[in-house]
């Protein structure tokens, strides 16, 4: 028996704070800047986080997706690919779009990604999205965003197939290599693209995901 699952949320294992539990501490770097809407000064928080790619679950396929626009909405396209346990990439896509926006770009990215595990045979997946957008509009089937219904709807089609699919939200700096791919779907002419052995100018991606090496991302919060 199969199950099936969606899931909107933050992986806890890829994060770690490298602030103090107590994020409202004077410790934490504080910067300042002037309003010229509000003439005041404004003062904002930096926090940090260490974030890096995790290998999928026992038995799991680890797939990442990523879109890209450029200039949102511009021209766009959108990249994935599936991994191991051990981080070799067993095969990814690339694919060029049309004139489009980011979200779209990732919706189809997810699509397209998960077309491929599934015609690649896989049936236990752990798919990740940098675009918390595209998972709201996934787990709200599309009712904000009736542009989006029809690739929601393939989306949900593929997700009640007979497997495990998981989808998450992963920082940006913890999808580097289906980023990567993305802007490369973006530049090609190239409606869809299969990957079976990566470029060489991924490999280096790929070797700092298998490795576990920490990436520092920095967000800002108003105080």
């Amino acid at each position: 028996m199969f199950s099936h699952y969606f899931f909107l949320t933050l992986h806890a294992s890829p994060l770690f704070l490298s602030s103090p539990k107590d994020k409202s501490s004077s410790s934490l770097p504080v910067s300042f800047f002037f309003d010229p809407q509000t003439h005041s000064i404004k003062f904002e928080r930096r926090l940090s986080m260490l974030v890096r790619w995790v290998p999928p679950s026992k038995g799991a396929i680890k797939l990442n997706v990523d879109g890209s626009s450029r200039g949102n909405a511009g021209r766009a396209g959108c990249g994935g690919l599936l991994r191991d346990q051990d981080g070799n990439c067993i095969a990814g896509f690339v694919s060029y779009i049309g004139f489009a926006g980011s979200v779209e770009a990732e919706l189809i990215a997810i699509r397209h990604g998960l077309w491929l595990a599934w015609q690649s045979g896989y049936r236990k997946v752990e798919c990740e999205s940098d675009c918390m957008m595209a998972l709201k509009i996934i787990q709200d089937n599309a009712e904000d965003f009736p542009e989006f219904a029809h690739i929601v709807e393939e989306i949900h089609r593929f997700m009640l197939l007979e497997w495990d699919v998981t989808i998450y939200h992963i920082m940006r700096e913890g999808n580097s290599c289906a980023d990567f791919l993305a802007k490369i779907g973006s530049s090609s002419n190239s409606m869809f693209s299969l990957i079976i052995s990566p470029q060489p100018e991924l490999t280096p991606l790929l070797v700092a995901d298998s490795k576990g090496v920490l990436i520092l991302e920095f967000s800002y919060t108003r105080i």
